[in-house]
């Protein structure tokens, strides 16, 4: 009897790959945003390492060390500065942490429920159009995953059974037993096409992956730096409020530069041609033999008829006669609050006393110490700001935790 065996049919083959959808955003779109935003993340970083730098390194070369204030003004300094370095420390910890990676993997995303990657999964999963848009079919993250881990077992078995197909197809005078698989010609020759439709299923799998974490990965930086924002924010007007202390507590008035520089080149160049410090007192009227104007009118054409002008600490050079003058030039300090000038008077006009040159400072210019109640308001709004930043984060993780 004559046994005849059918072939079993060859195995279908696999279906091809479903393309990418065109508007379904590229791997190095995720990328370049995830990018900017830990950029900007670098920039608040850097701008605040450097507040930091100048308000710990030039801060106190601002005043000179016979400047520096008295109690309670340097407590206020202190606290100032302990503000605005905690507040440039707290905006440095939250940026940074912008800049730390974020690598979610897939079973991370498949099995979120809350937060961010929750958000995301339902955002594919359940809006219409969601799934076929980046999954390429009517399935789930967690299908998709099981439908890779199917396509990479085929991939396996029929990589396995490629070269053994291809030995026997070399060698077909081989008789011995060959496995069921093998055993079809037929089946034999669609191996090469089954196994490269499975390697493209595998292949376009691995992108959907890489394209969902890329995206997942932005998706959570974006959300580490919405959360460190307020914090940011906070942490920003903590450091100027504590610098607008720190500085009102040195009494450091930086508007004032240009006009003691000004003071103090006049006075250099006055000393340096032979000038000798005085004071000057206006006289009540003018003196016979002089200038028939009055006092008053010399004064008012000077700027110095305010009574803070009666006495000016001076540079003068000249007799003070009627043939010669004194060259005078006021420096700034004491009680006359006008800019430095320089003009020509005589005896007549008003009396010089020559001061002693151990004990004048030439141009003294002096700071304004804030007041204690400036100080004291000032810190106020310090903690107020705290106070009110502190609720804002409170407020927030409260909101946070409910959605939870």
């Amino acid at each position: 009897m004559v046994v005849t065996t059918t072939p079993a049919p060859p195995p279908a083959p696999p279906p091809a790959p479903a393309p990418a959808p065109a508007d379904t955003p590229r791997g190095t779109d995720w990328q370049a945003a995830t990018e900017q935003v830990r950029s900007t993340s670098a920039t608040i970083t850097k701008a605040f390492v450097a507040l930091g730098t100048l308000l710990v390194g030039a801060g106190p070369l601002l005043v000179k060390f016979s400047n520096l204030p008295t109690f309670p003004a340097w407590l206020f300094a202190a606290l100032g500065a302990l503000v605005a370095l905690f507040g440039i420390g707290y905006v440095i910890q939250y940026a940074s942490s912008v800049m730390l990676p974020q690598t979610p993997d897939v079973v991370e995303l498949a099995s979120a429920t809350t937060g961010c990657l929750g958000e995301l999964r339902r955002h594919i999963e359940d809006l219409p159009g969601g799934r076929q848009l980046y999954l390429g079919g009517d399935t789930t993250i967690d299908g998709l995953v099981q439908e890779a881990n199917r396509w990479r077992t085929t991939y396996t078995q029929l990589s396995v059974l490629a070269p053994q197909a291809e030995a026997i197809d070399k060698n077909p005078s081989y008789s011995g037993p060959l496995p069921e698989s093998l055993a079809d010609p037929i089946a034999r020759a669609t191996l090469p096409r089954a196994l490269a439709a499975a390697r493209a299923q595998v292949e376009a799998i691995n992108l959907r992956f890489a394209r969902l974490l890329q995206q997942a990965s932005y998706v959570k930086v974006r959300d580490a730096f919405d959360q460190a924002r307020p914090r940011m924010f906070v942490g920003a007007a903590l450091t100027a409020v504590g610098t607008m202390v720190y500085l009102g507590a040195f009494g450091i008035d930086l508007g004032k530069d240009s006009g003691s520089g000004t003071a103090a080149t006049a006075t250099t160049a006055a000393t340096a041609s032979g000038a000798k410090p005085a004071v000057l007192t206006w006289a009540t009227a003018t003196a016979k033999g002089s200038d028939d104007r009055p006092v008053d009118a010399v004064r008012t054409d000077l700027g110095l008829s305010d009574s803070s002008c009666d006495q000016i600490p001076v540079l003068v050079e000249g007799s003070g006669s009627a043939n010669d003058p004194w060259n005078v030039t006021t420096l700034s300090g004491g009680l006359c609050t006008a800019t430095p000038r320089t003009f020509s008077i005589d005896k007549g006009v008003a009396t010089l006393v020559t001061a002693e040159p151990t004990t004048y400072e030439l141009a003294p210019t002096r700071r304004k110490d804030a007041s204690t109640g400036e100080l004291v308001g000032t810190g106020a709004g310090a903690v107020a700001v705290g106070v009110l930043g502190g609720w804002l984060l409170w407020r927030r993780r409260r909101t946070s935790d409910a959605q939870t």
